[in-house]
């Protein structure tokens, strides 16, 4: 297939055409989403029509030029929520994050809604969520101005939970192929070990890419037992699970046109992160086709009609199959890709409260805290 932003002759032209006609099309929008029936979904309100519509756009137009979010590991006015992580010994990064050309790096990272102080009373016996925000491994950000701030919020006020959110390397800069966001995961997790936050108070979570982080992460907790303790539980909001999945697919079928998570960006993600020398179903890469043992309760939700809810809801038997496993599925009826991270803007913002408190709901059964 040849990508779309090959027929253009540079970023700069796509970049004015989009600025452009992006005022026009979102007029259109406007009009002709008014009659029910011409929305993705007749059961969407005129607003999550809209916005579906509109982030699809912006999505396509990223992916397109392949934008470079800018990063900074500087505290700015984030100062007082921002901490900046040093990696850990390097017995920590063994087997599959011991990487030729990629090395474990110093990262940052926001918590919300409040920091955690090590040794105050506040934190003692308190959820700690560790959390990686979506965007396909190559897009999104932790700070309140990359719209990174919706879903964390929810997190900590819903679950009562300080929520850590680290800044993990895209796989759309240089050094950011995998292993480096597992590498900036394990670095994260040791972080809120070494603040002296037990394992058992600590859930892992990430919505989309994130989720797929998340996962790989606990994979590898979960084999290097010596060295990283369990956390409490695990949320996966959305996860991407399969980087097999042919996103061609995904825009001829209903659930592709009704989703706002266009083919081209899961193209440019697929070719910046997976290495050369790993194929797409590996372990670490596609956990749909690995399921694992683990000693951690799993939490999964996803949209009954996002693109990547087959693959989801695969995954979710797969895990309950096995003996020993706890899982619970959660689906939004009619609700598109991860509403979790962007509920407020796309139209889902009381479903997505609803989901955490499913969430937490599951974690109180399985006594993860409170």
């Amino acid at each position: 297939m040849v990508p779309f932003r090959a027929k253009y002759p540079g970023k700069a032209l796509w970049t004015t055409y989009f600025i452009v006609t992006a005022p026009i099309r979102l007029i259109f929008m406007l009009i002709y989403y008014l009659p029910r029936p011409l929305r993705q979904n007749s059961q969407w309100s005129w607003h999550q029509a809209i916005a579906n519509s509109a982030f699809r756009m912006w999505f396509s137009f990223a992916s397109t030029i392949e934008i470079v979010p800018p990063k900074s590991l500087e505290a700015g006015p984030d100062k007082d929520s921002w901490a900046s992580l040093n990696p850990a010994p390097k017995e920590f990064y063994r087997e599959i994050l011991d990487d030729a050309d990629i090395k474990p790096a110093v990262i940052g990272g926001m918590w919300y809604n409040t920091p955690y102080i090590a040794g105050s009373p506040e934190g003692q016996g308190k959820r700690v969520v560790l959390h990686f925000h979506g965007g396909a491994f190559v897009l999104g950000g932790v700070r309140p101005k990359e719209g990174g701030n919706w879903g964390p919020s929810n997190l900590a006020k819903r679950l009562n939970a300080f929520v850590f959110c680290p800044q993990y390397r895209l796989s759309s800069y240089p050094n950011g192929r995998f292993p480096a966001a597992l590498q900036d995961a394990v670095t994260s997790y040791k972080f809120l070990l070494d603040l002296g936050i037990p394992a058992s108070s600590i859930i892992l979570s990430g919505d989309s890419a994130g989720g797929n982080i998340a996962l790989a992460l606990l994979k590898y907790v979960t084999s290097q037992k010596d060295i990283l303790p369990s956390p409490a539980a695990i949320l996966l909001w959305s996860p991407w699970v399969d980087l097999t999945s042919d996103w061609d697919d995904f825009s001829t079928d209903k659930r592709g046109k009704a989703d706002y998570v266009p083919p081209i960006l899961g193209h440019w993600a697929l070719r910046v992160f997976k290495p050369a020398s790993l194929p797409a179903d590996h372990p670490y890469i596609s956990p749909l086709h690995s399921p694992f043992p683990v000693d951690v309760p799993i939490w999964i939700t996803c949209g009954s009609i996002e693109s990547l809810r087959p693959e989801i809801k695969a995954f979710e038997e797969k895990m309950k199959a096995i003996p020993g496993n706890i899982v619970e599925l959660l689906e939004v009826e009619n609700a598109p890709h991860d509403i979790f991270i962007v509920g407020n803007v796309l139209g889902w913002g009381k479903e997505s409260e609803k989901m955490v408190d499913a969430a937490n709901v599951f974690l109180d059964t399985h006594r993860i805290l409170s």
